[in-house]
């Protein structure tokens, strides 16, 4: 409880069994190993009321600048600030396992990220998802995330590659940032390649030096939008507010949007609002829904 660790290196806290933080901060923690510049976790993790501020994972392929987890993960009214990573997660990296995230604030974390190794890219200015096969639920509700950055990647606040829904609610992302000049990003917001949800979340300001000003939806996976609004986000190419793309597969996608507001999104090529690429067999559908 209230515990409080500054500029260790290697990792400050590398667990592999069960952990429990209630109080305190983190901060100025360099990571060794894959990465967690704060903590790597490979038990059930459970933080609350913590902060987290400049921690580091930035050797070449690090991931999690504060936090690596490769189980069970829940973190409630944390704040999570500059916090920095090589390859993806600016803050959090999960690998595996049960995943929640509330009532929590990710502000200014940034990832280098890349468009490569494969064609979907690395990324996730604060969280970063990826497991293969994955069983268990993941969530993030309450939460803000401001002013994230995936520098060479995607997904200026989210990169979601993780083979399970993930649910964000009540959620709002402003002013968070994919891509730069001559490293085309997508999701300046968010970028999935896996099932998706938003609830009553709001995206404004966001911006991306590429595709998906918003929201960069990649592959042939069900994605839901409900109640959800997008205001004043762009992209230097395709989709201010929504990249809707299955460049991967031709099995079909869909996205299925009931009551969303779409106002002053800007696009430098094609679809201020929605750019729908690709696929015979993706289908959109909206209803209850405003573009203006």
């Amino acid at each position: 409880v209230g515990v409080s660790i500054m500029n260790a290196s290697y990792t400050a806290i590398d667990s592999r069994g069960e952990l429990n933080i209630a109080g305190g901060s983190f901060i100025n923690n360099t990571a060794g190993g894959a990465g967690g510049g704060a903590i790597r976790a490979e038990g059930k993790t459970v933080i609350a009321g913590t902060s987290f501020t400049g921690n580091k994972a930035t050797q070449t392929g690090q991931e999690g600048g504060a936090i690596r987890s490769t189980w069970d993960l829940t973190v409630a009214g944390s704040a999570f600030q500059g916090n920095l990573a090589d390859r993806n997660g600016g803050a959090i990296s999960v690998q595996g396992g049960k995943f929640e995230i509330s009532d929590s604030a990710f502000t200014g974390n940034i990832v280098k990220g890349s468009l490569l190794p494969s064609a979907t890219g690395e990324g996730g200015g604060a969280l970063f998802t990826a497991s293969p096969s994955n069983v268990y639920t993941m969530t993030v509700a309450r939460s803000a995330f401001q002013g994230n950055v995936a520098l060479e990647g995607v997904g200026g606040a989210i990169y979601h590659t993780a083979d399970t829904l993930l649910t964000v609610s009540d959620s709002m992302f402003t002013g968070n940032h994919a891509g730069s000049p001559g490293n085309y990003g997508q999701g300046g917001a968010i970028k999935t390649i896996q099932d998706l949800a938003l609830i009553r979340d709001m995206f404004v300001g966001n911006s991306v030096e590429g595709s998906g000003g918003g929201l960069a939806i990649q592959r042939d996976q069900p994605v839901k939008l409900r109640l959800v609004g997008f205001t004043g986000n762009s992209a230097s190419d395709l989709g201010g507010a929504i990249l809707y793309s299955n460049t991967l597969g031709a099995s079909g996608g869909t996205m299925s949007v009931i009551a969303a507001q779409l106002t002053a999104n800007v696009a430098g090529n094609q679809g201020g609002g929605i750019y729908n690429q690709e696929s015979q067999y993706d289908k959109a559908e909206f209803r209850f829904s405003v573009f203006g």
